[in-house]
Formats: C-alpha cells, structure tokens, sequence
C-alpha cells in the first residue's frame, strides 16, 4: 500500500452520476484504484449549500479539537476506521476519524457518547 506521505490526494467528482453509465463506470474504477492504492480519495460534490457545508465543519471542528487521547478511544480492527492521528500516519497535519455506521441513528448516538460522555446533541444532528 502507498503511504500517505508518497501518494497524492485523488479528487473525483461524483455529482451526475448515473448507475450503467459509462461515467459511472470510470468513476467506480477510479475509486476502487484509489482505495486499493492509498486507502482513500477525495469526493467533490456540490450538491450541497455553503449552509450545509457551514453545519458540517462546524459540527467536526469540536471533534478535531478534542485532546488525543479522547480522538484514540475512536478503534477499529478494520484499517483506515476509528481515528488515525498524525503519528499513526506519519504526517503531521493529517487526522480522521472513521464512523461505523454513520447513517445509523444509534451508532452516531454512541460515537458522539465515546467522544464527549456529557453529551453533544450538536454533533449528533
């Protein structure tokens, strides 16, 4: 696998997709190449309103400012879920956390518990 420090950040738009289209085809196997290779990609899609976009980094900054040891109770047997801070990657400035399931109302609930045990309906919205 590269590491993150040798490979390069792939950015692939994903709006007009459509499922059989030959776009969708070459998007699908950028986005296998790109997980098989470096474990990850960038999705652009503006889909969403700079509101949107607002709520969501303003939703994750808390997360990202917490102190690490609270970030490393974020684990997973799976590579690249749970958080992998800067010495788990080797880079200084890269972090991110993955979240089982984080279409599931429940499993959100219980993220947001682990990282702040006094609460944070912010977050969980």
């Amino acid at each position: 696998m590269v590491s993150v420090s040798q490979s390069k950040l792939l950015v692939i738009n994903m709006e007009d997709l459509k499922p059989g289209t030959e776009s969708w085809v070459t998007t699908s196997h950028k986005v296998r190449r790109s997980l098989e290779e470096c474990g990850f990609f960038m999705a652009v899609y503006g889909g969403f309103s700079q509101e949107v976009k607002k709520e969501v980094y303003d939703a994750l900054k808390p997360l990202f400012d917490l102190p690490s040891e609270t970030k490393m109770k974020n684990t997973s047997h799976k590579p690249f879920h749970g958080y992998l801070g800067p010495s788990s990657l080797g880079s200084p400035l890269y972090e991110s956390f993955g979240i089982e399931y984080c279409t599931s109302y429940d499993d959100v609930q219980s993220f947001a518990n682990l990282m702040w045990p006094s609460g944070n309906e912010n977050f969980r919205q």
